[in-house]
């Protein structure tokens, strides 16, 4: 969080506001047009395409979202240095946060309102102060739920029962949010009936939708607006304060649940 006298995320949570987190970055600067080149692409945006980024973070602050994820996901210097750019690691990241606080300032929004974020992928550091760890849903063969910690980095597969014992006891001594993210609705539904029989501290959603072909999305696979509010208001219902999306979901989506009656609370 960087802001002067910043609302304190961690007791809005504790006094049961709901935060509307942003959508995807990536899967909406690829629908604006900006080329996807492979590992390390949305870094090369950041460097060739700000004013793209700028742009979707303008238009997540104008649908709602308090909580915005920063474009800091291919930011950390081992993907960068392939790329030629890991001399620049730090600037890059410190632009991903400029970028936002531009947007935030071009649109004459108070600052300390809003929250910034950094990606917890494999792929990039974090940079914000909640810590959000993020965990990738998918249904194993025949094994039933799993949990991907390095999703595309060779990182391990466990079900997920087996592993939140261990996140849990890790994240005791913290102010902590769990969350499901990049994950379809259907597989964050059950991973959340997982999660609440050994957490029940805050958590945060924010589903996948769509299908990816030869790592382009293909648009006309994603959810509607109607589709993500019906959604929410399942998670909302089963006590979920944080709702936002991942790959797929954009500012049209984000701006329907903000206008939705369940998100008023």
């Amino acid at each position: 969080m960087t802001a002067n006298n910043p609302v304190d995320f961690i007791e809005c949570v504790r006094r049961g506001e709901f935060v509307l987190m942003d959508g995807a970055m990536g899967t909406e600067l690829e629908r604006r047009g900006v080329p996807i080149e492979g590992s390390g692409w949305s870094a090369l945006a950041l460097r060739d395409h700000a004013e793209v980024i700028r742009e979707i973070h303008e238009d997540y602050i104008k649908a709602g979202a308090r909580l915005h994820i920063i474009n800091s996901f291919a930011l950390a210097r081992h993907v960068l240095e392939p790329l030629g750019l890991g001399h620049e690691f730090e600037n890059l990241n410190r632009r991903a946060m400029a970028l936002f606080n531009d947007a935030v300032t071009r649109l004459g929004v108070k600052r300390n309102a809003l929250w910034a974020a950094g990606s917890l992928s494999t792929f990039a550091a974090g940079i914000g102060l909640p810590l959000i760890l993020g965990v990738t849903c998918d249904w194993g063969q025949g094994e039933g739920f799993s949990v991907t910690t390095a999703r595309g980095m060779g990182g391990p597969v466990s079900p997920l029962e087996e592993m939140l014992p261990q996140v849990i006891a890790a994240a005791e001594s913290h102010d902590v949010i769990l969350s499901i993210m990049h994950s379809e609705a259907d597989v964050t539904d059950a991973a959340l009936e997982i999660l609440h029989r050994y957490w029940d501290g805050p958590v945060a959603v924010y589903p996948n939708s769509g299908r990816f072909v030869d790592l382009r999305m293909q648009f006309d696979t994603v959810c509607d607006v109607a589709e993500f509010q019906q959604s929410a208001q399942r998670w909302i219902d089963a006590g979920i304060q944080i709702i936002g999306g991942c790959c797929g979901i954009g500012p049209a989506h984000i701006q329907g649940l903000a206008r939705a009656p369940q998100a008023q609370i």
